[in-house]
């Protein structure tokens, strides 16, 4: 049986629930709710649920450690379940995407995201699928940018938040079932 691991990047804890930096935690939420996960378990610093998937088991894992060190489980959860790179999406939210866009791609650096920069150096490579979900910049160019992520979506984006996600799921389950190059074929338009 083939495996696929999806990592939703985010902080955890209440105050950060609904925020920008936890776009990635929504969409594997989104993603668990639309196939019946079962619920997650705490395993790895993270919060874990397995399910098999037609002909794959799919792990949904979304570290529990904060943002900058979610590399620590991302590498523990591959490390024990011996997974291929190959077999991991990563999921979180992108300043140099406009909110509404989505893009994949197959390898790369971290764009500055922390995050990232963990995971990758954690598992000590770039060639990593990464699934980026546009939340654009700050409109106040004096806003700092860590007080823009670390802020709720607003009221009249949430609308557009909900239809991301939708498409980020559909993206998951390409990327999933097909591949990447399909998934990249498929999702990454304007």
């Amino acid at each position: 049986m083939e495996n696929r691991l999806f990592v939703g990047l985010g902080n955890p804890g209440a105050q950060y629930h609904k925020t920008r930096h936890n776009f990635g935690f929504m969409v594997v939420d989104a993603f668990a709710e639309k196939w019946q996960f079962p619920p997650f378990q705490r395993r790895f610093r993270s919060l874990l649920s397995v399910k098999n998937m037609k002909e794959v088991r799919v792990f949904l894992l979304k570290p529990q450690t904060y943002m900058n060190l979610s590399g620590h489980s991302v590498g523990e959860v591959s490390r024990y379940y011996k997974l291929a790179l190959s077999e991991l999406l990563l999921i979180y939210d992108d300043l140099d995407l406009p909110l509404g866009k989505i893009k994949l791609r197959s390898k790369g650096g971290s764009g500055g995201h922390k995050g990232v920069e963990s995971v990758l150096q954690s598992l000590r490579t770039q060639s990593l699928s990464r699934l980026r979900l546009g939340i654009g910049r700050p409109a106040n160019p004096h806003l700092d940018t860590s007080t823009y992520v670390l802020a709720p979506f607003l009221e009249e984006e949430l609308e557009l938040v909900q239809e991301v996600i939708q498409r980020a799921v559909e993206a998951m389950e390409t990327w999933c079932f097909q591949g990447i190059v399909a998934a990249m074929n498929q999702h990454n338009r304007s």
